[in-house]
């Protein structure tokens, strides 16, 4: 697993149990919040804001890759929860 910054857009894998099978199903958000066990993603679905805490030991994590990295001045980026489209956006690495 590489190391996820705050700031990074990423896409994450997590095992999703429908009756007896198994599956890996893939998100992609912008890590938020860090810390040393956790970190927080928040993606747009349907225009909703949805935040989802990861737990970096859970064995549900399957996979964690980062599409992009973004220069961030702030440990968290809690701000973007008031920011939609354009507004929304950090600088790129």
């Amino acid at each position: 697993m590489m190391s996820v910054q705050v700031g990074d857009q990423i896409r994450f894998g997590l095992v999703i149990t429908e009756g007896e099978k198994q599956r890996v199903q893939y998100s992609k958000g912008i890590v938020i919040s860090r810390t040393a066990c956790t970190m927080t993603v928040r993606s747009l679905l349907s225009g909703v804001g949805v935040e989802r805490i990861l737990y970096m030991s859970s064995p549900l994590l399957v996979d964690v890759s980062v599409l992009q990295r973004a220069r961030v001045r702030r440990a968290k980026l809690y701000y973007l929860r008031h920011r939609f489209g354009k507004a929304a956006r950090l600088k790129l690495a």
